[in-house]
């Protein structure tokens, strides 16, 4: 026995891991399904301007004081993807409530609220149907959202030279190219969390002055210049996190 398996005690025979994994798996669901939940209820509390009713400028400080231990920029994050279950709900994709209802993975989650942030609810709701079929009976994933993104979208412009643009499809069976986490899999010595803060923070950005544009044509009215203050307010919230984000996404990958 080596002085590790001594500190650690003996390894599990598959008899003892069989019952532990049962008991693992059933905890993994229940926490991921009252974390959707969360994050469903994190999302009407900013819809319905929660933290102006308690006194506060924004949603995000407004989250970290009365939520221990969560941060304005993780409370913004699970609130996008609070967005995307009560699209999901909405559309009568699932069901928050039933324990039968099969929500989307934590990985399918998030690249499902960068497709909102993007593209929109109606493109959010194909992917997510396109995703749901490539993975019958399972919890939607990055990598069947990804498969769906490269089905139902057009790609984005590249740099690439004229050769590259003539390149044939991937074959029926093989992986397209990640478009949503392709940084995690590209550099394994960076740090994700970082470059996944900024990505966010950007989208986040976008989102905001979509908004602030949305509502532009309502100034005339009491609640439509209350809502374009607190749209600006958030917006200049995200502007002054986005210097502290982008120098930790550039540590993140220096490898010197």
């Amino acid at each position: 026995m080596t002085d590790h398996q001594e500190i650690l005690g003996p390894r599990l025979t598959k008899g003892e891991a069989r019952p532990l994994e049962t008991q693992a798996k059933r905890h993994y669901r229940a926490a991921g399904r009252n974390l959707a939940r969360f994050a469903a209820d994190l999302r009407r509390l900013q819809d319905g301007e929660a933290h102006l009713t308690r006194g506060f400028s924004s949603f995000g400080a407004y989250a970290e004081h009365t939520f221990d231990g969560l941060s304005a920029a993780n409370a913004k994050k699970i609130s996008v993807q609070g967005a995307v279950l009560l699209a999901l709900e909405e559309h009568g994709r699932i069901s928050l409530d039933e324990q039968t209802s099969q929500l989307p993975g934590a990985t399918g989650l998030r690249a499902l609220s960068v497709v909102l942030s993007q593209h929109g609810e109606d493109a959010m709701l194909a992917i997510y149907d396109k995703a749901s079929q490539l993975r019958p009976g399972r919890a939607v994933v990055d990598s069947t959202v990804n498969l769906a993104v490269h089905g139902l979208l057009a790609p984005p412009p590249t740099l690439d030279s004229p050769a590259d643009d003539h390149e044939p499809p991937p074959a029926t069976g093989e992986k397209p190219v990640d478009v949503v986490d392709q940084d995690e899999a590209d550099d394994p010595l960076e740090d994700p969390e970082a470059v996944h803060e900024l990505h966010d923070r950007l989208i986040e950005i976008r989102r905001v002055l979509d908004d602030l544009g949305a509502v532009t044509t309502e100034l005339a009215a009491v609640r439509g210049r209350k809502e374009a203050l607190r749209i600006l307010t958030d917006l200049l919230e995200e502007i002054q996190e986005l210097p502290d984000a982008l120098a930790a996404a550039i540590a993140s990958q220096d490898t010197d």
